[in-house]
């Protein structure tokens, strides 16, 4: 059992060697001893002394027995054992329970649902726009079925008939396509199946079996007359339709703050993450579904203005597409309303994907502040034998001491900060190139010389924090700290917000370690902390170096530290959440500008043939066509994206992003204007198809068939 591997020791490994604490004057050697079965009775040295033993027994849990399906009653079960037996007894006669099973089952839980919330944000996003994408076919098809209709109202159909049979037609329709898609996301999603999934899958088939009732019903209801003269303009909003649309934005607004001040996740009475909150998480759709109304409502404004303005003009295709772009407010508000929220909610997804990778990688370069780091801990200072430098592969390696230091009186605001001595050329050599790049000031990294270092003659140069000293230094003020006992002076090259290695929440002092040792040659200085380069092949011979030469060293990676937060199940699960939903809204809005063009696209080629006979050349068509969509698809791109980004902006201190990132940084939204802008072409090359497309049907129709006697 000399192996200190074996599964015997249970990684234990103190009795293979001993924990130094090194100071720099002594070395105190603490050790661990394994005493025989027969010699514990002696170990009183026969005095009858008895020694205060205790006895542990320690209890393994098997992970692959967990089920998520009974993780309530195993909470449960685990709160009754800590208030039974969690306490800390005097009495050694009692017996007390020790487990980390607890703690682990606490943060699950709140990281689940705080998972739960954040996802539902894209999962609300989703459903809208499906809605409204779902409320686009159902125009199209209401629209193609315009003659049908027609010829069936002026035969004595009546409403009921009508609206019935759409009603049978819809269930016919969409019951068996979402029975047959739930039927496959269940057998492609290995996962715990629920009843609400099915009922998900009814509920998609119900809401466009009513959305195709609700299509139809302008033209069951709408007299026979206007039916046959065409789409009429409306002037005049409802007022049912204007309290809606009202209520939706008092609902935004209000959402808006409630997510600001409380989060998108309600808190239970022990702070914890408990559930989400539906009317929170659809607070971005409500705030798309919002202005997409307002721009419903003012977009015939300007189109009439330029239709007017166009009027001035000789041509005839610039005064023609507006005009009929200003009379049709159902073949542009509900497609211009789709493409706005499918790239909102892109747009949104985009945001915050973006935020949590890059805040992953610059949280895991702010705690380590290198590739990695060797730091001594709660020994004191670092082990004079660890040297890094002894593992192949390492580049470069600079020292460094860490505490807390004291200000003088002197200094106004006066306090505690984290004083951190470093070698500047070569952590400047260490971190080059690298997210975190120390930036060492030309000052910093010059050798200091006088016999009169620290003193109010000759400062020591240093790279302070905003906050420390209360906020009241500046560049070229001079300061004083206690360091190694001894006060030095001490003045203000830059004030930076952060450094890489330390706490971003706590002041800070940065000074060269080469000219706080020759202030103080007397007084030997070791190092806490290294900071080493080296490529990430290299880890696990790093490791190993270090353990060999120092047990009570602490190695940590800052390539493990992004995958440990990167690659944890429900932290990469967000992440993934988040860029499907990105490619289905970016596919939803590529439909909705095909079915922009499609909705109106028989009355369009109609009306361009009639139009044809009167001269109308190819690049007319093609222009008119422009004219008509051009202005709705600009508008709703901007909106869009413009709404996406401001709506991550609103919602972004609810959502509590740092579970996601890690700990070390605040989180601050990061925008990817590239891939927005990769977007927004993609879209915009869908239209160009759509209108190519659109417009050679047009002009393909026979004139035979449109001028001949009962077409319309």
């Amino acid at each position: 059992m000399n192996d200190v591997d074996e599964e015997y020791w249970i990684s234990d490994t103190r009795l293979n060697r001993a924990l130094e604490f090194d100071d720099g004057m002594v070395v105190q050697i603490f050790a661990t001893a394994l005493f025989a079965p027969d010699a514990y009775s002696t170990l009183g040295g026969g005095s009858g002394v008895e020694l205060p033993f205790q006895y542990y027994w320690r209890y393994f849990v098997d992970s692959s027995k967990f089920d998520a399906g009974n993780f309530s009653a195993l909470t449960a079960d685990m709160r009754k054992l800590d208030a039974q037996y969690g306490a800390v007894f005097t009495d050694p006669t009692k017996i007390a329970v020790t487990s980390g099973l607890s703690r682990i089952l606490r943060d699950y839980s709140s990281q689940r649902n705080l998972t739960r919330a954040i996802l539902s944000l894209m999962t609300v996003g989703l459903i809208g726009v499906g809605g409204a994408v779902l409320a686009l076919v159902a125009g199209i098809t209401a629209d193609r079925r315009r003659d049908a209709l027609l010829l069936i109202r002026g035969r004595g159909g009546s409403a009921r008939q009508i609206l019935g049979s759409q009603l049978i037609e819809g269930l016919l329709l969409s019951l068996p396509g979402a029975v047959v898609a739930w039927f496959i996301t269940t057998m492609l999603i290995s996962g715990r199946s629920s009843i609400l999934s099915f009922a998900a899958a009814i509920g998609v088939a119900a809401a466009m079996t009513l959305l195709l009732i609700f299509a139809h019903a302008g033209f069951a209801r709408r007299p026979l007359g206007d039916l046959e003269q065409g789409e009429v303009a409306i002037d005049r909003v409802g007022v049912r339709r204007l309290v809606i649309e009202i209520l939706v934005v008092a609902l935004a607004l209000v959402g808006v703050y409630l997510v600001r001040r409380r989060g998108i996740a309600g808190s239970s009475s022990t702070n914890e993450i408990s559930t989400m909150d539906p009317w929170l998480a659809a607070v971005p759709v409500l705030l798309g579904l919002a202005v997409g109304l307002l721009i419903v409502r003012l977009y015939p404004l300007p189109v009439r203005l330029f239709g007017w303005l166009s009027s001035l003009r000789r041509d005839l295709v610039p005064v023609l597409g507006f005009r009929r772009t200003s009379r049709q407010p159902g073949a542009t508000s509900l497609p211009v309303l789709v493409l706005l929220l499918s790239l909102a909610v892109s747009s949104f997804a985009m945001v915050l994907t973006t935020t949590i990778s890059r805040g992953q990688v610059a949280a895991s370069w702010q705690q380590v502040g290198a590739d990695y780091r060797v730091s001594s801990g709660e020994t004191g200072y670092l082990y004079s034998m660890v040297d890094p430098f002894k593992a192949d592969g390492v580049e470069a390696v600079a020292n460094a001491v860490i505490s807390n230091a004291i200000f003088s009186g002197r200094v106004p605001g006066s306090g505690v900060a984290q004083l951190m001595l470093v070698e500047p050329a070569r952590l400047q050599d260490v971190t080059a190139g690298t997210p975190a790049d120390a930036h060492m000031p030309e000052v910093m990294m010059r050798e200091q010389t006088g016999n009169d270092i620290g003193q109010p003659t000759n400062p020591i140069p240093a790279i302070i924090s905003p906050s420390a000293a209360g906020g009241r230094l500046s560049v070229d003020d001079t300061f004083g700290m206690t360091v190694l006992s001894r006060e030095m002076t001490f003045v203000v090259v830059e004030v930076r917000e952060r450094f890489s290695g330390l706490p971003a929440d706590r002041p800070f002092v940065i000074a060269p370690l080469p000219s706080v040792a020759l202030a103080n040659p007397s007084r030997p200085i070791r190092a806490t902390d290294m900071f080493v380069r080296g490529p990430r092949e290299i880890e696990s011979g790093l490791d190993a170096t270090i353990r060999s030469q120092s047990n009570g060293a602490n190695f940590s990676s800052r390539a493990a530290i992004y995958d440990a937060v990167h690659d944890a199940p429900l932290i990469a699960g967000v992440a993934t959440g988040f860029r499907l939903g990105l490619i289905v809204t970016a596919l939803y809005a590529g439909v909705a500008v095909a079915f922009a063009m499609l909705l109106r696209g028989k009355a369009r080629a109609r009306d361009q043939a009639y139009l044809r006979t009167l001269g109308l050349s190819r690049e007319q068509s093609l222009g008119l066509t422009i004219v008509e969509q051009a202005p709705g698809i600009i508008v709703g791109i901007a909106a869009g994206v413009g709404l996406g980004v401001a709506a991550a902006w609103l919602v972004a201190p609810g959502l509590d992003l740092l579970a996601f990132i890690g700990p070390g940084l605040p989180v601050e939204l990061q925008i990817d204007w590239p891939a927005i802008a990769v977007l927004v072409v993609v879209v915009l090359v869908v239209t160009t198809v759509a209108i190519l497309l659109t417009t050679r049907f047009a002009r393909k129709i026979s004139l035979g068939e449109v001028l001949r006697l009962g077409d319309r």
